[in-house]
């Protein structure tokens, strides 16, 4: 008998056909090719170990996820590879042979064959951050993830008003909600409540990235949640001719509105509201006119 033929490349999808690959897909097939026809020999034993987890999956032949076909010898594990581990994958000397019964060598060593799966789709950066406060009225909310992504139809993204009680749920696709390579941004149809508190959950389905992996989501109320900017209200107060006791108590807005114009200058990203009788009667930038009757309060809808 000749002697038998060694290993010669060892096959991975996406591995380039080399033992040192990284970011293999976690439901890839192992593959083994020769440089002739083989065939498996019942009672060989494939270990495929998770070096970072510690773990080890004996396959002994035969075994479903194992098949040879012509000069290949294909593993399918029974379950995914997990996500950003080193694997190594050896074969026993009673694995295989080629067809005139001359057996493999097999492999023996943790670095003949060894590889590492790729992450998995997770949030790097959140916009605003979690917790933060003083957030822009008009906000778009950006997530950036490890790895490109795409949106998955059906998935949903949930935003709650916690100080309200509400929440706005989007179910994809939704114009309101678009990616762009890493970066998701969801551009919400209303501005946000002055001083509310908000908590953004993104659904386990909405979200995964190129090799069809999801995102787990966000189910809570606590990873990505902010408050919005507080009501700042500022009074400005004309020359006033007649009723200054009641024009120039600022604190209150329960005191009747005298007779004359109601003008004053806004600043520039303001929104103004005109009061009479309490009552706000005009929206927009305002002028101040001379020897004006002025009583104006606004909030800070922009800035």
């Amino acid at each position: 008998k000749r002697r038998a033929q060694a290993l010669i490349r060892i096959i991975s999808k996406i591995l380039s056909y080399t033992h040192t690959a990284t970011e293999v897909t976690v439901a890839t097939d192992l593959m083994i090719g020769f440089d002739e026809y083989v065939a498996l020999i019942d009672g060989g034993v494939i270990t495929l170990s998770n070096v970072t987890a510690g773990a080890v999956t004996t396959i002994t032949l035969p075994d479903a996820g194992v098949s040879a076909d012509d000069t290949t010898i294909t593993i399918n594990p029974a379950s995914d590879l997990a996500f950003g581990s080193t694997y190594v994958v050896r074969i026993g000397t009673n694995v295989a042979a080629d067809v005139w019964g001359n057996i493999v060598a097999g492999i023996s060593d943790d670095t003949t064959w060894q590889f590492m799966t790729e992450s998995a789709p997770a949030i790097i950066a959140l916009g605003p951050a979690n917790n933060a406060t003083n957030v822009a009225l008009g906000a778009n909310l950006v997530a950036t993830f490890n790895k490109d992504v795409v949106l998955s139809g059906g998935g949903n993204v949930t935003l709650k008003n916690l100080t309200e009680g509400n929440a706005t749920t989007i179910t994809l696709p939704d114009g309101r909600v678009s990616v762009a390579g890493a970066v998701v941004t969801i551009n919400p149809s209303v501005d946000f409540g002055l001083g509310d508190q908000y908590a953004v959950q993104i659904g386990a389905n909405a979200i995964a990235d190129l090799n069809g992996n999801a995102f787990v989501g966000i189910s809570d109320d606590a990873t990505w949640t902010f408050t919005v900017q507080e009501p700042v209200v500022t009074i400005y107060i004309g020359p006033n001719t007649s009723n200054n006791d009641r024009w120039n108590l600022v604190t209150s807005w329960s005191n009747d509105i005298p007779d004359g114009a109601m003008s004053a200058i806004i600043p520039a990203g303001k929104l103004a509201t005109a009061w009479d009788d309490n009552t706000p009667t005009y929206t927009g930038d305002l002028t101040i006119g001379t020897n004006a009757q002025v009583g104006i309060g606004w909030t800070t809808v922009r800035v």
